[in-house]
């Protein structure tokens, strides 16, 4: 379980690694801020995680040493199954804290904050880098930014000026994507350079949103795998703490157990 933790980290790792190392200081403030909100959440799982530990709502002692049934024993295994199924399909790691398997628990959990702590950050860095490309483009080349949409900005990265592109659009005789420079969609760039800058930029904020989508993926996997886990540590459980109680033509009965202390 520990080497899915390694993996999980080094996936994150991969996936951050082509949005930009000049902009990491800020993609770690991010990193920060998310695994802080999670180590809050992992307190608070395990909190209730002891609430419902297995046998936490049964008796510590009975009279003369008495056992509950197997009836009893089975029926809470059943749930215990299930319970701890569901509970790690919604938060990894909480299925095994339930049955006591704080080991894993914390791998699950630990993979958890690190691709949504990877997410905040490479998400964060693709929005930011966005923001700066826009802005260079409205300093460089007169962009009005407000109400157009991705594929306005894609364009004003390929020509210099709108000129250019309309007149490639008239030659290849698409007119409906000609632009209307009067109405506010024109650009005329002060330099080759500056467009190639903004047209880096664009394509890292580009790439960065796309990172986000495998890292949700793998989010994904984390919790599915951590429930079929919790799911098999529950039935170990349940087979380790269930007595046998068995009468003598082979059907459940009630096995008790008395403790008798001779002084």
């Amino acid at each position: 379980m520990r080497s899915f933790g390694r993996v999980a980290l080094a996936v994150l790792v991969c996936v951050a690694a082509p949005v930009g190392a000049q902009h990491l200081p800020h993609a770690s403030a991010v990193l920060a801020h998310g695994s802080a909100v999670l180590a809050h959440a992992s307190a608070v799982l395990a909190h209730a995680s002891a609430v419902l530990a297995p046998g936490a709502f049964l008796p510590s002692k009975s009279p003369m040493g008495l056992l509950s049934s197997t009836n009893v024993e089975e029926g809470q295994g059943r749930r215990s199954v299930v319970g701890a199924t569901l509970m790690s399909l919604a938060v990894p790691g909480a299925g095994q804290y339930y049955v006591q398997d704080e080991g894993s628990a914390l791998v699950f959990l630990g993979a958890e904050a690190v691709l949504w702590s990877g997410y905040a950050a490479v998400d964060g860095y693709g929005r930011w880098t966005q923001s700066a490309a826009r802005a260079h483009a409205v300093e460089h080349a007169g962009v009005l930014s407000a109400g157009k949409d991705d594929q306005f900005f894609v364009d004003v990265g390929n020509y210099l000026s709108v000129y250019d592109y309309n007149a490639k659009k008239l030659r290849d005789r698409q007119l409906s994507k000609v632009y209307n420079a009067a109405a506010g969609y024109g650009w005329q760039w002060d330099s080759d350079a500056s467009r190639a800058k903004y047209r880096t930029m664009r394509i890292n904020a580009d790439a960065a949103f796309s990172a986000t989508k495998f890292v949700l993926a793998g989010v994904i996997v984390n919790h599915v795998i951590s429930a079929l886990h919790a799911g098999r540590q529950a039935s170990r459980w349940k087979a380790s703490i269930s007595p046998t109680g068995l009468r003598g033509d082979g059907t459940p009965g009630i096995v008790l157990i008395v403790v008798v202390t001779l002084d």
